[in-house]
Order: C-alpha cells, then sequence, then structure tokens
C-alpha cells in the first residue's frame, strides 16, 4: 500500500499519531477507547495454531465464544484470531477501558480448552500477525495436479 494511501486513511493517520505520543509520553486530546492500546486485551493460549488453520468452523466457534465471553464484561468492537501466531492469539477490542481491565481481571489463568489463559492489555506495537508458511514447489505441484483431476472429473 503506498504511504499516500496510508495517509489518506484518517483511522491509520489517528493510530499513528496516538502511537508516537504514548511513545514519547504526550497525552493526546482526541484519544477515544477505539484508539488506545488500553482497550485492547491480548488473549494468548486460546487455540493450538495446528488445530485452526483451515478449520473455519472451528475459527468461527473460538470467535463465538470469546465474544459470548468477553461481553460480559463490556460492549466490544472488534475480535481479531491470528490463526498462525504459534501462542494462540486472539485480540479484543472493547468500548471502554473498564471492560478491558475487567476481562482481563476475570480471563487472566483461566483454563480455556485445556489450557490456561494468559490474558493483557496490548501495548500498541506488538504485531501478532503471523505469515502462513508458504507451500514448497511439490505442495504447489500436488495441490495444482489435485485441482486438475477435478476439473476432469467434473467435465463427464
Amino acid at each position: 500500500m503506498a504511504l499516500t494511501t496510508l495517509l489518506k486513511n484518517k483511522t491509520y493517520v489517528v493510530w499513528v499519531h496516538d502511537v508516537v505520543q504514548a511513545i514519547l509520553g504526550i497525552a493526546s486530546d482526541h484519544n477515544t477507547p477505539q484508539h488506545t492500546p488500553q482497550a485492547t486485551v491480548v488473549l494468548k493460549n486460546m487455540f493450538d495454531p495446528n488445530e485452526v488453520q483451515g478449520n473455519k468452523g472451528l475459527i468461527k466457534d473460538l470467535h463465538n465464544d470469546v465474544a459470548d465471553e468477553c461481553r460480559k464484561h463490556g460492549s466490544i468492537g472488534r475480535i481479531k484470531i491470528f490463526a498462525w501466531n504459534p501462542e494462540g492469539v486472539v485480540s479484543v477490542r472493547f468500548m471502554s477501558t473498564e471492560a478491558a481491565d475487567a476481562c482481563v481481571k476475570a480471563l487472566h489463568g483461566r483454563p480455556f480448552g485445556g489450557r490456561r489463559i494468559v490474558a493483557g492489555l496490548w501495548d500498541g506495537l506488538t504485531n501478532f500477525y503471523v505469515e502462513p508458511p508458504k507451500e514448497t514447489e511439490e505442495e504447489q505441484a500436488a495441490r495444482l495436479e489435485a485441482f486438475a483431476k477435478k476439473l476432469e472429473e467434473g467435465d463427464d
């Protein structure tokens, strides 16, 4: 994405501004809970990445479970599941810092799916996104061969 395109995106500009101010320790007049890292909860150990990758049903179930549990603590905005992150990370944006704090307090250390949840507030800088692994030439050839075979079977 071109820098000029990013600069036209007001949300991006506000976020960069807020991050720079947070790093410098300057208070911002326009900070709203949606734009502060303190209103975003990071939940780790929520899933085994090997189990959810490619399993849309399991991802949807996880999303619904997290939403149901987090709504008990306040209004939520967005839930993001980082399916390729080896730590099993889910982030939840709350509409208030009080709700985020209550969620961390309630979920930290709690068992979920045979694992203990590690809950904390997002620092505003850490990127939990992990690129999916690139397929090897052999995997690509096998995938394309299977696809061609399905196309041939469909012609009859």
